[in-house]
């Protein structure tokens, strides 16, 4: 590909300055540790109205956080997404089973973890908490290096003997790697909304020089990188060649439309920004043969930017009213058990005196004229009433007021009780189960797609029986994928337990059993709702063969109808002989 570099560099270096200085992205930088604050029930230390007093941070934000992300999570089924393929097709079966395996067992998480449930938790977590969870799917090549008991056979030396040793061996790993990108280092454009329209987009990157030389495979120049920041730390003194040996290099990867040979296009441009050096040029379509810029972007509720909001943005004045309010009870319940008011300063000395029960004080004087009371009023009472009522509001502005909404249904329930459970169910949160489901769809879209790029030999000889050519036409083709959680269980079970009443009714009548295609019928019924799509074609099969030999048995029936008249007519005279040789006298 023929581009301008150093209009490459100075494009890249552009957009990475205006995105730094925008007012939207400082504001939300200095949000988010707030956010961030109110979710860990950090609350500051005060001494009003006396030292020592209540300063209780309840944790609302915490426990509504929580109760939505555990919701999320059940919402897709966390540890094994149950997701459905469309269009539906006769190897929709096998590409599904396929897809399911390599979630289970082929695809890494950002904290190294193996399976699709090590990167949900970071999804659902950043995703309730700041609004906003961006993930980047790429194909990781990895060398691993292990060492492992081999037996030799060692000339001259008998094989009663020990014969085994330890040797070292290496292996490239191949697999998709998800991982969630801090807010911080994805910058967007202010008046983007989201990622795949944006003009363009940048993904900041904090490499340490052995991280940088080990992506060789993919970016050039690096030894320019590297020569630049030595000459750089003998540039400086000795304090600032401490800071530049431990310095990580600040990595920018810009995803947007490039002129490439004449004509606009999507390309990648990698730019280490302090030397200003082109690590990396090369055409979106190259690297991703879909043309999709690798980022999923995860909306708890949708804003009129490109940043979502989270559940301590929208709970905080709420949280903040409600913990200052139960701090004042509290504090009023202090003084009205322990009793406050003025004293004559000739009444008493100075000692400390004791207030329990049945302890006795001397003063001098009489108590009514050098002790006064101060009342209070019932505070504590009243701050109480307004803790619940704000409690219910912010239940409701977060719609988890719903018990039993995004829990996980056994697997004995009855129709009355699914059904209840349905009914109690929160139409807003609903809305947002069926966001996070359907942006997680495109997730596993995107990483259905890079196995269809790349299909690893280990990945190969991991499936059983299973050759190159066998394993992408099961995960060939362009299907979309739906998500499918607790409320679509619910439905199913609710299905399925009207199907098998009715079938247990009706294989009960005689009417029935005499007639094979109506059972069948029903069979596929029940197994439809058990989503038993190989069993359906099964028993379709056989359907087709009891009709084909109830066919060929008509015919069969019908040729035979038609000789028995002309038997009859040649039997005739045979027949009539022997009844007479019958009737005549022994």
């Amino acid at each position: 590909m023929k581009i301008d570099k150093k209009e490459a560099i100075k494009q890249v270096l552009d957009d990475y300055a205006d995105c730094l200085s925008s007012k939207l992205y400082l504001e939300k930088k200095d949000q988010r540790k707030k956010w961030k604050d109110l979710y860990n029930s950090k609350r500051p230390n005060t001494s009003f109205p006396f030292e020592d007093c209540s300063n209780i941070d309840l944790g609302v934000v915490q426990i509504h956080t929580d109760s939505l992300k555990s919701r999320l999570k059940l919402a897709i089924i966390g540890s094994h997404p149950i997701f459905q393929m469309l269009p539906d097709t006769e190897l929709v079966q096998s590409k599904e089973d396929a897809m399911s395996w390599l979630l289970a067992s082929n695809l890494i998480g950002s904290t190294g973890e193996t399976g699709v449930e090590a990167i949900i938790d970071d999804i659902t977590y950043n995703t309730c908490v700041y609004g906003t969870c961006i993930v980047k799917d790429r194909w990781e090549v990895k060398e691993k290096i292990y060492r492992t008991m081999v037996e030799k056979n060692i000339l001259g030396v008998s094989q009663e003997e020990n014969n085994t040793f330890s040797d070292t061996k290496s292996e490239e790993e191949e697999r998709v790697r998800l991982s969630v990108v801090s807010l911080e280092d994805f910058l967007i454009p202010s008046d983007a909304l989201n990622i795949q329209e944006a003009n363009y987009c940048i993904h900041r990157l904090y490499l340490t020089e052995i991280e940088l030389k080990a992506r060789k495979k993919y970016y050039q120049n690096i030894d320019k990188v590297t020569d630049w920041f030595e000459k750089a730390k003998k540039a400086t003194n000795d304090k600032d060649t401490d800071t530049y040996s431990r310095k990580r290099f600040e990595i920018i990867e810009w995803y947007g439309m490039f002129e490439v040979d004449g004509k606009i296009q999507e390309c990648i441009f990698t730019v280490a920004k302090e030397p200003g050096i082109l690590l990396r040029a090369s055409l979106l379509i190259d690297v991703y043969w879909d043309n999709q810029r690798p980022f999923t972007q995860f909306i708890l509720e949708k804003t009129e930017n490109f940043y979502g909001k989270g559940i301590p943005e929208k709970l905080e004045v709420n949280a903040e009213a409600l913990n200052d309010i139960y701090n004042i009870s509290m504090n009023m319940a202090y003084y009205q058990m322990m009793g406050c008011g003025f004293i004559d300063e000739n009444a008493q000395l100075s000692e400390k005196y004791e207030i329990s029960p049945g302890v006795f004080n001397r003063i001098n004087g009489k108590p009514s004229d050098s002790i006064m009371f101060i009342p209070y009023p019932a505070q504590a009472q009243l701050g109480q009433s307004f803790v619940g009522l704000l409690n219910n509001y912010i239940e409701r502005k977060t719609a988890l007021s719903a018990p039993m909404q995004g829990v996980e249904l056994p697997t004995k329930r009855t129709l009355g009780e699914i059904q209840m459970m349905r009914g109690e169910g929160e139409i807003r949160l609903q809305d947002t189960i069926s966001s996070f489901r359907r942006s997680f769809a495109y997730l596993l879209k995107s990483i259905y797609r890079l196995y269809q790029q790349n299909v690893p030999e280990k990945l190969l000889m991991s499936i059983a029986g299973l050759t190159r050519q066998q394993f992408s036409s099961n995960i060939s083709g362009d299907e979309d994928f739906i998500i499918l959680g607790t409320l679509t269980t619910g439905n199913q079970l609710a299905e399925r337990e009207e199907n098998m009443t009715l079938y247990n009714l009706l294989s009960q009548n005689p009417l029935l059993q005499l007639d094979t295609e109506l059972s069948i019928d029903l069979l596929v019924d029940i197994l439809r709702t058990f989503d038993k799509k190989g069993l359906i074609e099964k028993l379709e099969v056989l359907k087709d063969k009891i009709q084909q030999q109830q066919q060929e048995q008509q015919i069969l029936q019908e040729q035979q109808l038609m000789q028995q008249p002309q038997q009859e007519q040649q039997m005739l005279p045979q027949e009539q002989l022997l009844q007479e040789q019958a009737m005549q006298p022994v």
